[in-house]
């Protein structure tokens, strides 16, 4: 099995970012990126993420949930 580093360098991480950021599903890509570096979950976790799992919208209101709760 290959060790894998995280990414350290924070002109790196805005590098990616921007990259990321940029062309059709650019603000999809940002958040999945951000929401990876943040916890410990895997790609595969994060391509199960549904948009009721991250927001929660009520009488108007769009919240950005401060928890994922991941189904093993």
């Amino acid at each position: 099995m290959k060790t894998v580093e995280p990414i350290r360098d924070k002109k790196k991480i805005d590098a990616m970012k921007a990259i990321l950021a940029s062309g059709k599903y650019g603000q999809r890509n940002l958040v999945l990126f951000s929401i990876g570096i943040n916890t410990a979950y895997r790609i595969s976790d994060l391509r199960q993420l549904k948009l009721a799992d991250v927001l929660e919208i009520s009488r108007g209101r769009v919240v950005v949930k401060d928890r994922l709760a991941m189904k093993e």
